[in-house]
């Protein structure tokens, strides 16, 4: 997107001049300068109103070791749970959907599914089995701020992917894409590597 605003404002400059030029209005020294110091102004205050009315989306994530609580007692397992959670670090509220995982893939790759009118097939643990047209639901984050945090078994997440390239006997090792939704509809990700024991699910 700043990409295409730069272009229109070189675009734009670039036909002022020639018109200009066309036209003997070519003015002093001064004058030039004064037109070019009044243009950069307004390119630097468009800068910062952008900045003070973006939102900044972005994933964090974490593991956790499994717990049950029985009798007041908390205990904890050997199994992991991958933490999503979304944080909005820019200055404007934004929207987030969780979409699901997919195999990694390379920058040009992902480039080329952002273009696509149609999202890539992903997969979430949670929801796939689910009947009907069931899917998350877009979640309001306010600026500077989390939303909610997605609890999903890293063991569900291995059992949908075959073992990776760099895998072994004892080790099974993935490399994913968590994929997700801005409010403006931009798929957006962020990679997670999973290296987990076969025999004990552990990572």
């Amino acid at each position: 997107m700043h990409y295409l605003i730069y272009f229109r404002l070189f675009s734009f400059l670039k036909i002022f001049v020639y018109q200009t030029y066309q036209s003997d209005l070519i003015g002093t020294i001064p004058e030039w300068i004064s037109s070019i110091a009044a243009l950069f102004a307004v390119f630097i205050t468009w800068r910062i109103f952008n900045k003070e009315h973006s939102s900044d989306l972005l994933v964090i994530l974490n593991r956790r070791r499994q717990r049950t609580i029985k009798n007041s007692i908390t205990s904890f397992s050997i199994k992991f749970d991958l933490e999503i959670t979304p944080y909005n670090k820019g200055n404007a509220a934004e929207s987030f959907r969780f979409l699901g995982f997919m195999e990694h893939v390379s920058d040009s790759e992902f480039e080329k599914l952002q273009k696509q009118e149609q999202l890539p097939n992903m997969i979430d643990p949670v929801f796939e089995y689910a009947s009907g047209d069931e899917k998350r639901k877009f979640e309001k984050i306010e600026p500077k701020s989390t939303g909610s945090t997605l609890l999903i078994p890293m063991d569900d997440i291995a059992l949908q992917f075959d073992d990776g390239p760099s895998s072994t006997d004892k080790v099974k090792i993935l490399d994913l894409d968590v994929c997700f939704l801005s409010g403006m509809g931009e798929l957006r990700r962020r990679s997670l590597h999973m290296e987990m024991d076969k025999s004990t699910g552990d990572r």
